[in-house]
Formats: structure tokens, C-alpha cells, sequence
């Protein structure tokens, strides 16, 4: 054997770990403790994922030499290697549904505004200087570049065999091992994927809705409006207890004889926005979350009994694949997006003047939905120089606090043209999800990264309204004012804005779930996780 076979075989020996890096990094770092012998998960989380790295290791090695590839064909697939290795590294945790989806579902000008934060860049920068090494010591191309790993056929055909029959076998004993080990669970998480959004989308669109029930609105032109704020957690609000003045506005309001309001301990739905905002618009509940495709939204119901409908967004329109959010809020009658990327997006202040506008109209009820940028992450672009309230700690606490302080400025402005205004106007602001600022020291940030925590998921919930809505609709404001102490989520969002708006229909509004019934009564609280699991939140919590 030469020289050069020799310094081949070791080559392709060394990409082929790193090409299974990831695997390896599942089985060693990641998940339950490598030597947890007295955990009973242990025997079968560790095995699994060796026998799989050994099949899978075989079917890797087989084609490699089967088709006397060239190792510079491989970069590609080894800087994604890389790349998802360095996710488990920083993160400590593999990469699973949630995270795929939304990356999947993100724009061009998001992903570009995350991955050009020095959060980000630090790591990506290092990871670019090792691919580098790695491409001019293993990958570059030498003499004999394309020498098989086996002397015949037949050897690398017996390894891509007996890897395709050991992970069949593997798949009927333990599928879950290959749902959610990368890069088997790829496939699974495109299926998973386009069922989600392109088998919602045939599903969604063939709803038909007419409305069945009793319709007590008296064309009195109220307006409803819900507030959906982004990545704001309660924890960070002076109102629910934060010893920063992060919310003066909101408390300025339930202090206020001119306006009734109340806050409220509530969970969302999901750990991300594109889990919870679709449930937030939608007469379904959390737990049902499999039936949301079939099942009319907030937009279909006020749209068929008279209402007006409009969106004001300080969001993109949606994410590359017209995602689910975007489907849901094209029913709205009247859409208006203020831009389309952080290049040509002002602060959440450039919905004022629209609020104000459909506060003075003399018109049939509405119900309006206003999506913030809020809390989105980069903090420190949510608002304006004038709001750096709080400097000093930590640079990310600082200014997630100051955008935390300006949505409360914004949410001030909607209460003032409340205030100001003849027409019957009741607010409910909430978030899509919270966000983890390294609370625990553990360096676990931003959200849907590792296993849920109570602050992605506990998030504000607030309403209001002002003297004109109060006055119509008086027993209903009593009776959310009187529910203030409850544990609420987002599930009872949705059937409180149809009980408010006098909006019953027999097949989708759930009194129980309403705030401003008198039948309201508390109910399991969940939330979807990063794996796409449905999560009783309180007995969750309780447990950690």
C-alpha cells in the first residue's frame, strides 16, 4: 500500500467523522448525561443513537467509495455539518422541529438582521476559520483524489446494504431515534413541514364558514382591537412585579377611574410566533391544535356578521413560504403592512396616526388587529434614542428592557385616543411568546432553542376599555375586571373578544373561555413546544 492510499484512507476516515459529527455530538453532549447510569433512559438514548451512528456510519463510507467520489465534493455537505455542530456546542441541544421550521419560515431580511448580530457573528467567524483549515488539510485536491476507501465494489455495496437494513430495522424498533437524530430527521421534518403548510393551506381554504348563533351586536360601532406584541414577557413588566419601570402606561391605566383595565397571568400558546399567533386568531384551542386548518378564525366570523376588519402591521408580510399567519390575516378586509424590512421599517409610533384614524370613524363595529415589531430581536432597533431608559447591566437586559418601555409608550398613545374618542373602544394587548435572557445564568437566550421555560411562555395579557365601551357594555367589563386574579392563556383571547363583541356562534365561541361571561371558569393551560408537543403548562412548570 502506498504513501498516498495510505494518507487517503486517513482523509476520508477524518471527513467521515466530522460528516458525523453531529450524531456523535448527540450521543455525547447533548440530551441525557453520557454516564447517567441510575436515569432508566439512559440505556436506550445512548444505544440508539450508537447503533444508528454505526449504520449510518457504514452507508456514509459505502457510497463515499461505491461512487470513488472526490473529497472536494463533500465540502458542502461539511461545512453544514459543521455548521449544526456548532448549534449543539453553543446551545447544548440538538436541532429540533421548531427550530427547522422557523428557519425555514424566515425572510431573507430577518434571517440576515439575526445572523449579522455579534450574538451570531463571533461563532459564525470561527466556524468559517476551521472549515478553512479543515478544506486545506483534508479537502483540497491531491493526487489519486478519487482512490476508493475499499479495493472492490462489492465491499462498499455489503456497507450501503447492511446500513440501509440496520436503520430499517432501527426505524421499526425505535422511530423516534431517527425522527429526531440530524441528519436522518430531515426527511421527517420536510414531511412533517409540508403537511404543516401546504396541506394546511389546501385545508384552510376550503373552510366555507356561515354563521350559526345569536349576533347581539347592535351596530353600535364599537371597536375591538387586539394588540399582538412581539417576544414581550411578562417578567420584564413592572406591572406583574419587575423592579424596572418598564410599563408606567399600563399601571397608569388600572389606576384610572376614566379608563376600566386589568392585567392578567396568562401562558401562550406556543414557544414561537408562528405557533401562536395563528391559535391567537382562531377559535381554536391549544389542544386542538391539529384541527386549526379546518376551523373558521376571527377574521371569517366578523367578517360574515357585518364587521369591518383591518390589520395594521409594523411586520413583514410574511415569511418566504406565505406562511400560516399570512394565510389567516389575508381574510382581514383591509390590510395595511408599513414596510417591508428593518431598511424601510420606522418604530411601532407609525401605527398611531392608523389607530387614531379608525378611532374617529363614525362606521359599523370593527375589530382591528395591530401586530407590533415590540420586542423583536435586535432589541436595540425597536426604539427610537430617546427611549434608552435603562443602561448599565447587561447590554441585551438593557435594551430588551427599553423596547419592553416603548411598547408600553405605544400601548399609553392607544389608551390616550381611547380616552379621547365617543366610540366604543375595548383593547386586549398580549405577546406571541417571551424570551429567555440568560435568566438562569445557563446562556440560554432568545427562545424555541431548548426545552420550554416559564419565560417564553409567560406573557402579558392587558385590557382596557375606555368610558364610551364601558357604558354600552357594562356587565361584560365588570365581568373581566372581575376574572383579573384568574390564570388565563391565549386559548380564552379569541372567545373574550367574541363575547365582547356580542358574537355567539353555537359551533365555535366557548362561553367557559370567555373573560366577559359570567360562565368563565379556568381551564388547562397549554403550550406547543419546540418539538411540536402539546404541553399542560402549570403541571410542566410545577414538575421543573
Amino acid at each position: 500500500m502506498n504513501n498516498s492510499t495510505r494518507l487517503y484512507k486517513n482523509r476520508l476516515f477524518w471527513i467521515t467523522v466530522l460528516l458525523l459529527l453531529p450524531i456523535l455530538l448527540q450521543i455525547f453532549y447533548t440530551g441525557l448525561s453520557f454516564f447517567d447510569f441510575e436515569n432508566h433512559k439512559w440505556i436506550a438514548y445512548k444505544a440508539n443513537r450508537i447503533i444508528l451512528f454505526i449504520f449510518w456510519s457504514f452507508i456514509t463510507i459505502g457510497i463515499v467509495s461505491l461512487l470513488k467520489l472526490r473529497l472536494t465534493y463533500l465540502a458542502i455537505p461539511l461545512l453544514i455539518s459543521l455548521v449544526v455542530s456548532a448549534y449543539s456546542i453553543v446551545t447544548h441541544e440538538n436541532i429540533e422541529y421548531e427550530v427547522f421550521a422557523a428557519i425555514s419560515n424566515t425572510s431573507y431580511n430577518e434571517a440576515i438582521e439575526l445572523f449579522s448580530s455579534y450574538f451570531f457573528l463571533v461563532p459564525l467567524s470561527v466556524l468559517l476559520v476551521i472549515f478553512a483549515i479543515i478544506y486545506f488539510r483534508l479537502l483540497k485536491p491531491q493526487n489519486k483524489d478519487n482512490v476508493s476507501f475499499y479495493s472492490t465494489r462489492k465491499s462498499a455495496i455489503l456497507m450501503i446494504v447492511l446500513g440501509i437494513i440496520g436503520l430499517n430495522l432501527l426505524y421499526m424498533y425505535s422511530r423516534d431515534t431517527l425522527y429526531k437524530t440530524y441528519p436522518l430527521s430531515i426527511p421527517f421534518y420536510l414531511k412533517g413541514y409540508y403537511k404543516e403548510i401546504v396541506l394546511f393551506k389546501k385545508e384552510f381554504n376550503k373552510i366555507n364558514y356561515s354563521f350559526q348563533g345569536v349576533n347581539e351586536n347592535k351596530n353600535t360601532g364599537d371597536l375591538c382591537i387586539l394588540m399582538i406584541g412581539e417576544t414581550a414577557r411578562k417578567q420584564s413588566m413592572s406591572v406583574y412585579g419587575y423592579h424596572r419601570d418598564t410599563t408606567p402606561n399600563i399601571q397608569k391605566a388600572i389606576n384610572s377611574e376614566e379608563i376600566k383595565a386589568a392585567i392578567y397571568d396568562t401562558v401562550s400558546s406556543g414557544v414561537s410566533t408562528r405557533l401562536s399567533v395563528p391559535l391567537l386568531l382562531s377559535t381554536t384551542n391549544t389542544n386542538e391544535y391539529s384541527s386549526l386548518s379546518k376551523s373558521p378564525t376571527l377574521p371569517h366570523i366578523f367578517n360574515d356578521v357585518g364587521f369591518q376588519t383591518k390589520l395594521l402591521s409594523n411586520q413583514e408580510t410574511a415569511g418566504r413560504n406565505n406562511d400560516i399567519i399570512a394565510l389567516i390575516l389575508n381574510n382581514m378586509s383591509e390590510l395595511t403592512y408599513l414596510s417591508e424590512s428593518d431598511e424601510t421599517r420606522g418604530y411601532d409610533v407609525d401605527l398611531i396616526p392608523k389607530i387614531k384614524e379608525a378611532a374617529l370613524e363614525n362606521s359599523n363595529s370593527m375589530f382591528m388587529v395591530v401586530h407590533l415589531m415590540g420586542s423583536h430581536w435586535k432589541y436595540e432597533q425597536r426604539y427610537p434614542n430617546d427611549f434608552s431608559s435603562f443602561s448599565g447591566g447587561d447590554y441585551r437586559v438593557d435594551t430588551y428592557d427599553n423596547s419592553i418601555r416603548y411598547t408600553d409608550h405605544i400601548i399609553g398613545q392607544v389608551l390616550d385616543i381611547m380616552a379621547q374618542s365617543e366610540r366604543p373602544i375595548c383593547l386586549l394587548y398580549t405577546s406571541d411568546h417571551g424570551e429567555n435572557l440568560n435568566d438562569l445564568g445557563d446562556r440560554n437566550y432568545l427562545h424555541a432553542i431548548k426545552e420550554m421555560t416559564e419565560y417564553e411562555i409567560k406573557v402579558p395579557l392587558f385590557f382596557a376599555a375606555n368610558s364610551s365601551f364601558y357604558n354600552v357594555h357594562t356587565t361584560k367589563v365588570d365581568s373581566m375586571l372581575g376574572h383579573k386574579n384568574k390564570l388565563v392563556s391565549h386559548d380564552n383571547i379569541s372567545h373574550t373578544i367574541l363575547g365582547l363583541s356580542g358574537i355567539y356562534d353555537e359551533n365555535y365561541y366557548k362561553k367557559q373561555y370567555d373573560l366577559s361571561s359570567s360562565e368563565f371558569h379556568q381551564s388547562k393551560r397549554y403550550s406547543i413546544n419546540r418539538r411540536g408537543e402539546i404541553v399542560d403548562v402549570d403541571e410542566y412548570l410545577t414538575k421543573r
